[in-house]
């Protein structure tokens, strides 16, 4: 099989660096192509309902949480290119051919979705190290990644704490 498009699925992480660093390793060595790939989780966006009129709240108020969502979207969404077009450049050293892309939802379907759209033939994506029990109880992203994605998922652990 011919991994040709590489997509590198990133966060804030602490494990970011090292996703980074062995995704372009792997796109170099392969020569493929490579997307920056963030999802932007729709619970980070602390989205506030549009406030009934009915609970007494005068227009101002829905106008003014309104204004306020939009406001932290904007916010997040420019955090967000921002820090992938920092790690682009970071990409762009190694020579290869480098897309970015982000969107808003929850992170493993995200990331299935622009894969499958994208026709990546790879994913890479970090773990967080979690132990099992804190995965079966709060789910893991790379874990839906694995399940769902109809390409192959490069998993990069973190490092062990040295003893």
């Amino acid at each position: 099989m011919s991994f040709k498009k590489i997509l590198l699925a990133i966060d804030d992480s602490s494990v970011t660096p090292g996703i980074l660093s062995q995704g372009l390793e792997v796109a170099k060595s392969l020569q493929a192509d490579l997307m920056l790939f963030r999802c932007i989780h729709s619970k980070d966006l602390q989205v506030i309902n549009s406030i009934p009129y009915e609970m007494g709240l005068g227009i101002e108020s829905v106008n003014y949480n309104y204004q306020e969502e939009q406001e932290n979207l904007n916010r997040v969404t420019e955090e967000n290119l921002q820090k992938l077009k920092n790690e682009c450049e970071i990409a762009t050293n190694h020579q290869l051919k480098i897309e970015y892309k982000y969107a808003i939802g929850d992170p493993g379907a995200c990331i299935c979705e622009t894969a499958q759209n994208w026709s990546a033939s790879m994913i890479v994506i970090g773990r967080k190290g979690h132990s099992m029990l804190v995965e079966a109880l709060l789910g893991s992203v790379s874990s839906y990644v694995i399940h769902h994605a109809q390409c192959a998922v490069l998993v990069v652990s973190p490092p062990k704490p040295s003893a």
